[in-house]
This record gives C-alpha cells, structure tokens and sequence, in this order.
C-alpha cells in the first residue's frame, strides 16, 4: 500500500513540477519542451515512477539493515558509491557497467536522448528488479527471523 500511495503522490507532483520548472524558464530564452514533445512525457512520468521506486527500494534496504541511520548509509553507499569509483578503473573497461547500476538504470527512464544508458524501459526494468530483490530479501529475512 506504502508504493501505490507514493505512486499516486509522485506523478502528480513530477508533472507539476515540470509545468512550473517550463513557466519558469520560457522567459530565459532557452528551449522549450512540451508534453508532446518527442520522449517528454515519458521522462515526466518517469520522474514519479523512479522516485517511488527508490523509495521502495530505500524500504527494502531499510528493513534488512533494521537501523534507521545504517539503512540511510547503505542505501546511500549503493545508489552514489559505485558511479565515481568506476571513473577510477582503466578506460578500456569503463563503459560495461555503470548503465546497469542503480542510479543509472532507474535514471534512464528519464533520459530523453543519449548513449550511455540502457534502453528507457529495460532500465527501468532492471531498477525494478533491484528493488523487489531487497523487499524479497527483507521478507525473507522477517519470516526467518528467530
């Protein structure tokens, strides 16, 4: 019930953000993008999906690590650790992992155009699937719980 409230909170609350972030730069002489635009409303829809998912996944992380304090920091070490620490690594392997991290593969949802993400919907299938593995562990680990 938690992700379906969330869900039904975010989406409304990432369009209206775009609307105003638009009003907001239509005077500074930049690009303007609409709904109809190529991509757009997918990134906008996006937006509220990814931020209930991480939240679920946020959830999961918090319930195996039963610390308030340590789920934060866990959860923070996975989703903004791994992507400077692939900098450090030699260039000729550089590009095989990133896309499939956390951050990167909930994030390319909301991409509109580039290279270095997976495909929109397969990214935001595999962040998915990194979500309901820590609510599925979290399960577990609550009914073997002695």
């Amino acid at each position: 019930m938690c992700g379906v409230t969330t869900l039904v909170l975010m989406v409304p609350s990432a369009l209206v953000a775009f609307l105003v972030g638009q009003a907001i730069l239509s005077g500074g002489g930049l690009p303007h993008l609409g709904l109809g635009d190529p991509g757009v409303a997918r990134a906008v829809l996006g937006a509220g999906l990814y931020l209930t998912v991480v939240g679920l996944f946020g959830l999961g992380i918090a319930a195996i690590v039963r610390n308030t304090a340590g789920g934060i920091a866990v959860f923070a070490a996975i989703m903004f650790g791994p992507p400077p620490l692939m900098n450090v690594r030699p260039s000729s392997g550089n590009s095989a992992a990133p896309p499939y991290l956390p951050l990167a593969a909930g994030q390319s949802l909301m991409t509109i155009s580039g290279t270095d993400h997976l495909a929109p919907w397969t990214g935001f299938g595999l962040f998915c699937a990194y979500a309901a593995l820590t609510i599925a562990a979290a399960v577990l680990l609550r009914r073997r719980d002695v």
